[in-house]
């Protein structure tokens, strides 16, 4: 492989490896939001169950609030899907990358440029167990 082909392919696997961590900070404010959402659902729902008066006012009242319980678990199930949506493709990602970093260490064996010592491979995510087919 030639030393272009090689610059290339660091500079895509650079990339990559950019494009995860902001697939990782992504990930990491929807988990986020999710936990708000969670919680601003359950207060809202505990509050719906209290037995109050039933004014008028009262009952304008829970049915906004109601409404908003309904919008919040909307937002929820967004946020959920969009989650799996950053985490495959985080995994995708995180599979090119190593297909690339392999093929480039490949590469530098057959051509006699490899290091001394042996190939340190370092996990990309060794905390995420997410299969291809979830």
């Amino acid at each position: 492989m030639g030393a272009k082909k090689s610059s290339s392919l660091l500079k895509t696997i650079v990339s990559l490896a950019k494009s995860l961590g902001e697939l990782n900070h992504r990930s990491f404010l929807l988990k986020e939001e999710l936990k708000a959402l969670h919680l601003q659902g359950k207060e809202d729902s505990a509050f719906l169950k209290k037995r109050t008066g039933n004014t008028a006012r009262r009952a304008d009242h829970r049915g906004a609030l109601k409404d908003h319980v309904e919008y919040l678990a909307h937002m929820q199930c967004l946020a959920k899907q969009e989650l799996e949506q950053v985490e495959r493709l985080s995994f995708e990602i995180e599979q090119q990358m190593g297909e690339i970093m392999r093929s480039l260490s490949d590469s530098l064996a057959r051509s006699g440029h490899a290091s001394r010592g042996p190939v340190i491979a370092i996990p990309l995510s060794s905390s995420r167990s997410l299969s291809p087919s979830s």
